[in-house]
């Protein structure tokens, strides 16, 4: 039952992958195309590529399940008895679109976070203040670095991450603490 789920989505990446490039290929430049005969700039393209695959991805189930930020998540990691992913993030951050496009589409991560953590994203031009708190305050140099990652246990203690964390590492992190190592394991890879 698990190989034909796992394969059936592999034959919807496929199918993605066709569909977006029949899509886009229209409007994208080749070598051949002269740029004044282009009626969409590549970088324009690029991002409503990635946004449809990201919608995508999205449908079929292979994505983390975001809080709303303006939920009260906080209450429901306590009430649930789970830790709490804050991701921090920007529009048109591009270490943090890395990071959403490997870290956060790898099956394992999304499959672990979705069974065992309460997670969330906020954007940093939209939640000054929670990113100050939570992502900032924590260290001694006090700068914004994005993506920042802060996870915070049941009882309210956080450790906060800054910088792309790679699938496998993300991965590692968050099976240590499903399996009671806590914050010192994060601590010390970080």
């Amino acid at each position: 039952m698990v190989d034909s789920i796992f394969n059936m989505k592999k034959l919807l990446y496929i199918l993605l992958f066709i569909i977006l490039s029949c899509s886009v290929g229209k409007d994208v430049p080749n070598a051949l195309t002269a740029p004044e005969t282009v009626n969409v700039a590549p970088v324009e393209q690029l991002v409503v590529s990635r946004n449809a695959a990201l919608s995508v991805f999205e449908a079929i189930g292979m994505a983390v399940d975001w809080e709303d930020p303006t939920s009260d998540y906080a209450q429901k990691a306590v009430d649930e008895n789970k830790w709490a992913v804050i991701w921090f993030y920007a529009e048109g951050c591009a270490y943090c679109d890395n990071m959403e496009d490997t870290t956060f589409r790898d099956i394992a991560v999304i499959n672990t976070l979705n069974q065992y953590f309460v997670t969330v994203r906020l954007d940093i031009n939209l939640y000054p203040a929670e990113y100050y708190h939570l992502a900032m305050e924590p260290f001694s140099d006090q700068m914004t670095i994005i993506p920042s990652t802060v996870f915070v246990s049941p009882d309210g203690v956080a450790v906060a991450t800054r910088g792309i964390i790679p699938p496998n590492e993300f991965s590692n992190i968050l099976n240590n603490i499903v399996n009671n190592n806590g914050l010192q394991e994060i601590a010390d890879k970080r």
